[in-house]
């Protein structure tokens, strides 16, 4: 099939047929003859965008021979995978069998095969030290819960200070907490600390409540120029009594005292409800949305007055119906607080209170029962308060315990009820403690007593959740189980400013996320730091220091990866305590812990009592506070030339060790079965075959590739048919399949002839059929070679399998050496393919020429420049062409114009002459 250009070029479409006239006046095929006149640049678009899907698919080809190659270097000449054919262990023919439980035997099978191992006397071990100080209080523990509270929202607000003109934002803690009557210097010691946090503001600036109560920000630096409060939450600033936008040279003052109640909640809540009863029908009011409650009465009344009747308007039944209750039911609220209910005219039934929020209630100053006769009066505080019972309705605990996940829900029927009630604290004592039992269950603890799984205490108006003491230790009752609080479904309820003051993921044991200072509550050792604030601890020597912002983990991961301390720390949670490891040493090993100075206890903190030794340096033995190992050499006993009697004792510090390339694992102390007359042996088992396959299937790949670059370069397009890329015109006028089948031919032969492939295969053959001078041998030797006398393959290998399986069963080490030594097949092909594909140091050939497909290396090659050269040609093109069709547009249009006003004018003259 041959597409010609003529057929492209009378296909192609114009581009400015919206600014042409209608050809009905002069008759003209106006689009054609545009069409015609602009052929010429047409054609130019098309070879261009022809020549760029060239370049592209000689670009796709190219990288089809960039990734099979990149595939065979992955497979077979990583150093890290076991198919590599640079590791002399690929061409292993040997395997070594091994039938003793007492260790593993792997490696040299030549060598292993002359062993004889008498006797294991000893297995090599690490100094240890296992702690059994238990860490934590082994408690999840809340914060002190009220029944209600007042919501303070200043945590994470924000301030944007300018100092030396530069602008810095100070952001407020997001556990910081605020309660009614706690001074304003909180806020301030916040703002300071959020300062000392920013390298360049600390010690220039400071916030401080002078004599006055107000509150200012001072200048300490020396750094010229005005400091400003730019911007900032308006709650912090009218809280503090700051304004926007206010400078000075040295210091800032309030323009006010600071007013706290800033700082806290003044809306009624959305969702808050109240039950009322008309008669004998119940209705519930919803508040619809948030509502700001302002600090003056009037305002305040009206505010209250129009949400509760909007509440009443909208009021529908479970269904979600609108109900009849805005035809019964009316409210009013007097600027001096007082709320009524009342009835509507002509509604006789009696109204009355039954229930409902506790915000609303108490805001309302109303009661469950209250009647018509009776009025309430508003308190706003207790109106924007929340409460405990309100805010964990109908929310949902998740607690884990050793795994086991179980839902603890506070029903809504429960509250307020005789039997159930959770809105104090020690009531969600009974509360959580029933649940949880009815979830965990109950068990023997290890005194033999009945007790909950999981139990909860309350202090002070804290919470405690723990786990009962399941085992004995050192005669000492202790729980091995691990609780955690884990998510609640609700928000408002789990984190530090929440109902219940404790974060999501507590556990009863020590969270290793946590940094210094939050974990000190958790600890059942008081931590302490020394003068300079930080946290020391010495391990074999080797000196630690940490901040009180690192993490328990970040403790572990710094002492494990020193290599001085050359040691393994780790925290069971069951255990709830410490263990450190020696990595290495045997006999030599060690593990002492001390404390950094008299001050700073860390290591007590981690550990309880460190491991002390005596005037003779041996540790002294402390059974009841940890368990010490004491390093010891592995022993065996093994004959080398298969006698017995000849057999030499063999010390180690690792229980893994390699005895004339056979790698030993041992795995136990030998018994009576094992003897100088009844040693352990080993015997060969030939691998051969497998080793043969493996070869074979390195060949197979590799001739995979010398196919796919011989096809490329051999195919080529007929003489007769010439298969152009196809223009967008030609496109619209086929279907897909067409195009398919079409692009297929048309792509034959785009790499026809190629010198980069056809550099690569001959360079390839080269590394696999030139002698490897070290061994003064090449792979025709051992059965690998190319067809004789046929050179049309390209570097196609054949096998010969009698030949190459003699050659691994007796000369396995010359096999290996053929490819792995360091001027061997495999380092010629590995320095072949880096010559092609590399990327660092300078691109391989076809990268250089092709690029990678979806690299994020910016990609500079020779086809993607072509690519782009193309594409800018296009787009200049195009502008041509719209230029041109326009100027031709023009022309048609006068020219329409023109004919139009003299068939007017001769039109004129026939009417005059008629009526003449």
């Amino acid at each position: 099939m041959i597409v010609s250009k003529s057929n492209s070029s009378s296909s192609a479409t114009t581009t400015s047929s919206n600014k042409r006239l209608s050809g009905l006046v002069s008759g003209l095929d106006t689009d054609e003859l545009v069409k015609q006149l602009s052929s010429g640049t047409q054609s130019k678009i098309d070879k261009q965008l022809q020549n760029k899907q060239i370049a592209q698919w000689r670009q796709e080809s190219y990288r089809e021979v960039i990734k099979a190659l990149s595939e065979f270097q992955a497979k077979y000449l990583s150093t890290t995978t076991s198919s590599s054919i640079l590791n002399r262990n690929f061409f292993t023919s040997t395997s070594i069998k091994n039938s003793s439980t007492f260790l593993n035997v792997t490696g040299s099978a030549t060598a292993a095969k002359n062993m004889l191992v008498t006797q294991i006397t000893q297995l090599a071990q690490q100094a240890s030290f296992t702690s059994m100080h238990k860490v934590s209080k082994q408690a999840i523990k809340t914060g002190s819960i009220s029944a209600s509270w007042l919501p303070s929202n200043v945590a994470g607000n924000t301030m944007v200070i300018n100092y030396d003109g530069k602008d810095y934002q100070l952001t407020l803690d997001s556990t910081l907490t605020f309660n009614p009557g706690d001074d304003v210097s909180k806020i301030t010691d916040a703002l300071n600390d959020a300062i000392a946090g920013t390298n360049e503001l600390a010690g220039n600036v400071s916030f401080s409540v002078d004599a006055d109560g107000k509150v200012t920000l001072t200048k300490t630096g020396s750094a010229t120029g005005n400091i400003t409060i730019k911007d900032g939450t308006a709650t912090l600033l009218a809280g503090l009594g700051l304004e926007k936008n206010s400078s000075a040279a040295t210091q800032i003052t309030g323009s006010t005292a600071p007013d706290t109640d800033f700082f806290f909640q003044n809306t009624l809540t959305t969702g808050s409800t109240l039950n009322i009863k008309i008669g004998s029908t119940d209705y519930t009011l919803t508040i619809p949305k948030d509502t700001k409650i302002p600090s003056d009465s009037a305002t305040a009344a009206n505010t209250l007055q129009e949400v509760l009747k909007e509440a009443i308007q909208k009021n529908t039944d479970s269904s979600g119906t609108a109900t009849d209750l805005k035809d019964k039911l009316d409210v009013t609220v007097s600027e001096d607080g007082t709320v009524s209910f009342f009835t509507k005219d002509g509604v006789s039934e009696n109204l009355s209170i039954t229930g409902g929020s506790q915000n609303l209630l108490e805001g309302l100053g109303l009661r469950s029962g209250d009647t018509i006769s009776t009025s309430g009066t508003v308190d706003r505080t207790k109106l924007v308060s929340k409460y405990l019972g309100d805010t964990l309705a109908g929310s949902t605990l998740t607690f884990s315990l050793d795994g086991v996940k179980k839902y603890i829900t506070f029903d809504i029927s429960d509250l307020n009820s005789a039997d159930n009630d959770y809105s104090t604290p020690e009531k969600l004592q009974a509360y959580l403690q029933k649940k949880l039992t009815a979830e965990f269950g109950t068990a023997k603890d290890a005194d033999g007593n009945t007790v909950s799984k999981v139990q909860v205490s309350i202090d002070s108006g804290s919470l405690s959740f723990s786990t009962y003491k399941d085992s004995k230790q050192n005669g000492i009752a202790v729980s091995t189980s691990v609780l955690s609080l884990e998510t609640c479904d609700k928000s408002g309820i789990l984190g530090i400013n929440g109902a219940l003051k404790v974060y999501a993921g507590e556990t009863n044991r020590i969270n290793t996320n946590k940094t210094l200072e939050d974990i000190q509550a958790d600890l059942s050792t008081s931590l302490t730091a020394s003068d300079d604030g930080t946290y020391g601890i010495i391990i074999n020597d080797q000196k630690f220091t940490f901040k009180k912002t690192d993490t328990i983990d970040t403790i572990i991961k710094t002492i494990n990866s020193d290599t001085h301390a050359n040691v393994n720390i780790s925290y069971s949670s069951v255990n709830d305590s410490f263990t450190i490891t020696a990595k290495s040493g045997g006999s030599s090993s060690r593990v002492d812990v001390q404390n950094i100075d008299g001050k700073c206890n860390l290591a007590n903190v981690l550990f309880g009592t460190v491991p002390t030794k005596d005037a003779d340096g041996n540790y002294i033995e402390n059974s009841s506070a940890y368990s010490l190992t004491k390093g010891q050499d592995a022993k065996m006993t093994v004959s080398f030339d298969g006698n017995a009697n000849n057999a030499i004792e063999i010390t180690r510090s690792e229980n893994k060790f390699t005895l004339d390339g056979v790698d030993f694992e041992l795995l136990g102390i030998t018994d009576s079965t094992v003897s100088a007359t009844n040693p352990i042996k080993f015997t060969v088992n030939s691998e051969t075959d497998k080793l043969y396959e493996k070869i074979k299937d390195f060949v197979d790949d590799y001739n995979s590739i010398i196919t796919l670059c011989t096809t490329k370069i051999n195919e080529r397009q007929s003489a007769d048919d010439k298969y152009l890329p196809l223009t967008d015109a030609q496109k619209a006028e086929m279907t897909e399949t067409q195009i398919k089948e079409y692009e297929k031919k048309a792509k034959v032969g785009i790499l026809n002839s190629d010198s980069l492939l056809m550099n690569l295969c001959l360079n390839l053959r080269k590394a696999m059929t030139d002698q490897v001078d070290s061994v003064k041998s090449s792979l025709y030797e051992i059965g690998i070679s190319t067809k004789a006398n046929d050179y049309s393959g390209n570097g196609l290998l054949t096998i010969d399998e009698d030949k190459l399986k003699a050659a691994l069963t007796n000369d396995p080490d010359k096999v290996a050496s053929l490819f792995t030594d360091s001027n061997g097949v495999a380092t010629k092909v590995q320095n072949v393919i880096n010559d092609n594909i590399k990327t660092t140091g300078g691109d391989g050939l076809l990268v250089a020429k092709a690029g990678l497909e979806n690299s994020t290396k910016y990609d500079n090659s020779t086809l993607t420049q072509e690519i782009s050269s193309y594409t800018q040609k296009i787009k200049e093109l195009k502008t041509r062409l719209k230029t041109e069709q326009d100027r031709y547009y023009a022309k048609f249009t006068k020219l329409e114009q023109y004919i139009s006003r003299m068939n007017t004018q001769a039109s004129m003259f026939f009417d005059y002459g008629t009526s003449s």
